[in-house]
């Protein structure tokens, strides 16, 4: 009897961790600290024809401090879970590794705009403050998911926000590219 007593709050401390972990995968007292995330493939696929676009674009332009920059923005996306269509597991070391990674590009777009070597037109300069903007919103948005405690509704929107910001500075940065590009 004394055994039951002890274990009846034993079993009901570990459904109540476990149902814990599992409405918010982020927090501290999840042992897993990732997330399943179904992505859009209507808008993935629409998405990844125009980034494969620009990305062939960049790879026909001449190498110079732009272009390196936007390519290394490029390889950021294609390390990230924006490229990656249908079901997939996202952990919390993804996001902080890719809010990393998002800081150095929005720091290399920033030396560009500040580099009196680059003749870039307003337009160009005004594009490219966009592009900074966008990134700087998208890291805001993993800043968010990683220091908050979302639960599971409200982690799935913060991710589909990223994801729809990490895609718009793609397209973003394609148009100045292209408007950088055209002064050439």
């Amino acid at each position: 009897m004394k055994n039951i007593k002890l274990a009846i709050p034993l079993i009901a401390l570990i459904i109540v961790y476990l149902l814990g972990s599992w409405f918010y995968p982020y927090s501290w007292a999840s042992v897993n600290k990732s997330y399943s995330y179904d992505q859009d493939n209507v808008s993935g696929k629409e998405f990844l024809e125009k980034y494969k676009s620009a990305k062939g674009y960049l790879e026909k332009q001449d190498r110079n401090k732009v272009s390196i920059a936007v390519q290394d923005f490029y390889y950021t996306i294609d390390g990230s879970f924006i490229i990656d269509l249908g079901k997939q597991s996202i952990t919390k070391q993804e996001l902080t590794a890719l809010k990393l990674a998002l800081e150095q590009n929005r720091k290399s777009f920033t030396k560009l705009f500040a580099d009196r070597d680059i003749d870039m037109t307003e337009e160009s300069k005004h594009s490219l403050l966009i592009v900074i903007d966008t990134i700087e919103n998208a890291e805001d948005l993993l800043g968010d998911i990683q220091y908050r405690s979302f639960d599971r509704g409200n982690l799935r929107r913060a991710l589909r926000n990223t994801l729809v910001s990490l895609a718009f500075a793609s397209e973003l940065t394609d148009d100045f590219y292209h408007s950088y590009a055209k002064t050439k």
